[in-house]
C-alpha cells in the first residue's frame, strides 16, 4: 500500500505542476513543436494539458491522502493511463516517422520530447504502477 500511495504521491506533483504551468500559459507547449496559428489551439492547450492534467493531478492526491477511498481506483486508472500513453508513442513514433533513438543532451526538442517521455517517465510509470496494481491484488487473496 505504500509504494502505490508513493506512486500516486509523485503523480499528482507532476500532473498538477504540469496542468497548472500550462493553465498559466499554454503557449508553453511551443518547446515541442506545437504552433499556435489559431486562438481554438490555445484553448485545446489549456483545457486539455492545463485544466485536464491538473485535474488528474488532484485525484492522484486524492488517491494518496485518502487511500482508503481512492487509491484503488487511481492505480488501475494510472495503470491504465500511462500505458495507453506509452503505447500510443511506440505505435506512433513508427506511423508518422519518429526515431526511436534518444540522444542524451540533444538540443532536437521536439524530436527528441516523445522518446525522452516514453523512455524516461510514461513506461517506467506503467510499469510501476502495473506492478502497484498487481501487488494490491496479491493482498487481497491473502
Amino acid at each position: 500500500m505504500l509504494f502505490a500511495r508513493l506512486l500516486t504521491g509523485w503523480t499528482a506533483l507532476v500532473w498538477i505542476s504540469y496542468g497548472s504551468w500550462l493553465i498559466l500559459d499554454p503557449t508553453r507547449l511551443a518547446f515541442m513543436g506545437i504552433t499556435f496559428p489559431h486562438w481554438s489551439v490555445t484553448v485545446e492547450v489549456f483545457a486539455m494539458y492545463g485544466w485536464l492534467q491538473a485535474a488528474l493531478g488532484v485525484f492522484a492526491l486524492l488517491g494518496t491522502c485518502r487511500p482508503q477511498h481512492y487509491l484503488r481506483a487511481n492505480v488501475v486508472l494510472w495503470s491504465l493511463l500511462f500505458t495507453a500513453l506509452s503505447v500510443g508513442r511506440l505505435i506512433g513514433l513508427g506511423l508518422f516517422g519518429g526515431d526511436y533513438t534518444l540522444v542524451p543532451g540533444s538540443p532536437q526538442l521536439p524530436t527528441d520530447y516523445n522518446t525522452g517521455a516514453l523512455y524516461f517517465y510514461e513506461l517506467p510509470c506503467a510499469m510501476l504502477f502495473l506492478t502497484a496494481w498487481w501487488r494490491l491484488r496479491k493482498q487481497d487473496d491473502t
